[in-house]
């Protein structure tokens, strides 16, 4: 039909950026003929929902989200991220208006990823949670992301032949780079580059292309396209900033001259660190601001709300008082570890215990009793 040619038109330079037209369309109304012509034999008529079915299993990205058009996607999606990402409204907007900027029609160049972003800031403050609740909002998924620890890439060259692979003619070339072969089977996807300021500057030259052209060449010499992809990159860079703040920030309310002034400082870092080629191919520097005791309580809530419905599905009712999350949020968060410690702190002080006492009850209570967390099973019963 008409409207099925103009889907596969209109969809093309959204989701196959690496052909042109018309060879991309024609493709997806190649494939989707044949699955006309084979599951409805009786019709013969290509629709627009079946150009939908081919690019949602070619790109692996769920029907719906291709359904919804990028402007009423990217209207909620401060919101939508905003529910795991605790604290960080002003990065949470900066990260969605790139986003919505670069999946827009405005965007200047479309072979380029959809967004190259680097997240400044201390170690547990939610880098990689916004970075997976992209991957979830984009894409449906948070797993639908390729996680390079970049700290594990201080050699050059050693460096490079791993991420991308090793020339023809040399042993193991056959294999590929980590890097190159995850991209190729996973174009849709959010490339995540962590601890980015611990790899080789020769190594980050590779990157310089591929965040201005969107695409490497590997080993053997063949493209690998960055079109559809996020890139994200952490660093802990001007870390130590923060601790100057310590307490008005992590016991009060954030004061915008102080986070002004953090900035300042983690951009000067960051700075010093990377060469101004690397910085003019970033689409935005982001930096985390440290967590307030509100906030830390409000991702305590998020973890046990979480603990509770995992319980749930297993037949099993969890409650925590007031007092219970309070104690827990005073001493289960760090300034030096952020919300990864109270992480840890749920672990031992509710999880394991209630992983202990499982079979002893159908139901766990938990509350604060003379400054230490008392778990209380209840409604004992036996299981053989």
């Amino acid at each position: 039909s008409d409207e099925a040619i103009n889907t596969a038109l209109e969809m093309s330079p959204k989701y196959i950026r690496n052909l042109h037209l018309p060879d991309k369309a024609i493709g997806w109304l190649d494939t989707a003929s044949v699955k006309v012509e084979i599951n409805e034999p009786t019709s013969l008529v290509v629709r627009p929902e079946h150009i939908i079915d081919v690019i949602s299993q070619e790109s692996r990205i769920p029907k719906d989200m291709i359904y919804r058009e990028t402007s009423d996607r990217f209207s909620v999606m401060e919101t939508e991220i905003g529910h795991r990402v605790i604290g960080q409204k002003n990065a949470v907007r900066a990260a969605a208006e790139r986003l919505r900027l670069n999946k827009g029609p405005l965007k200047d160049n479309h072979f380029a990823p959809d967004g190259v972003l680097l997240f400044l800031g201390p170690t547990g403050v939610g880098k990689t949670e916004l970075a997976k609740a992209v991957a979830e909002f984009m894409f449906g998924d948070e797993h639908k992301m390729v996680r390079i620890d970049m700290s594990e890439y201080g050699e050059g060259t050693v460096g490079i032949e791993k991420l991308i692979g090793m020339p023809r003619g040399i042993v193991g070339s056959e294999r590929g780079g980590i890097l190159t072969e995850q991209l190729r089977e996973n174009p849709y996807t959010v490339l995540l580059l962590d601890e980015v300021e611990k790899a080789s500057p020769y190594l980050m030259n590779i990157f310089l292309q591929a965040f201005d052209e969107g695409w490497l060449t590997d080993g053997r010499g063949k493209k690998v396209y960055l079109s559809d992809a996020i890139v994200i990159m952490t660093s802990n860079l001007g870390s130590e900033n923060f601790k100057k703040y310590e307490k008005p920030l992590g016991f009060g309310k954030k004061s915008k001259g102080e986070i002004k002034e953090i900035t300042a400082d983690v951009m000067k870092a960051a700075e010093t660190r990377f060469t101004p080629e690397f910085r003019n191919r970033i689409d935005e520097i982001i930096v985390f601001s440290p967590l307030t005791m509100d906030e830390v309580r409000d991702i305590a809530r998020l973890y046990l709300n979480k603990l509770k419905r995992n319980m749930e599905r297993q037949g099993k009712v969890f409650d925590i008082t007031e007092a219970g999350i309070d104690l827990l949020t005073e001493k289960g968060y760090s300034q030096t570890y952020g919300a990864r410690f109270l992480k840890r702190h749920i672990d031992q002080k509710i999880k394991l215990p209630i992983t202990n006492q499982w079979k002893t009850a159908a139901r766990f209570s938990v509350d604060a009793e003379e400054g230490e967390i008392v778990i209380k099973p209840m409604d004992a019963f036996s299981l053989n």
